[in-house]
């Protein structure tokens, strides 16, 4: 249904548009907040994860209310939710798993955002089918 090379660019497009604020945040955090200790990373983490969370629940809506007759509408509904929740788990398991300063507890609930938000677009899939 959809180009997978063009699937892949755009992921990977996405992919950078996440690496670059998480990049200036890390610059920041090791030069200007050096008494951050990693609460902004972890911070940031949360927050695209909980983004990507918020946008998968936005796809699922989608896809149940414009379905269709036939649910071929389903999968276009929920393709936003995989082009950016994918990348945004990603780097947020990466930013929370490579910080290791911080608050425990912080670190804790970032990698179980993260792998929420990586794993949110399969889920509202399967729930987008029924």
């Amino acid at each position: 249904m959809f180009d997978t090379d063009r699937l892949l660019a755009m992921i990977a497009i996405v992919m950078l548009v996440f690496l670059i604020p998480a990049g200036v945040l890390y610059l920041l955090c090791n030069t200007l907040w050096k008494k951050s200790q990693g609460k902004v990373m972890q911070i940031f983490s949360i927050v695209i994860s909980s983004l990507a969370i918020a946008l998968a629940l936005v796809g699922l809506a989608g896809a149940t209310i414009w379905a269709g007759n036939s649910g071929e509408w389903a999968p276009i509904a929920l393709l936003p939710a995989f082009i950016i929740s994918l990348p945004a788990g990603v780097i947020a398991l990466i930013i929370s798993l490579i910080i290791r300063t911080g608050v425990p507890r912080l670190r804790k609930i970032s990698i179980l955002m993260s792998l929420a938000a990586l794993l949110s677009p399969f889920v509202a899939a399967v729930l987008g089918r029924s």
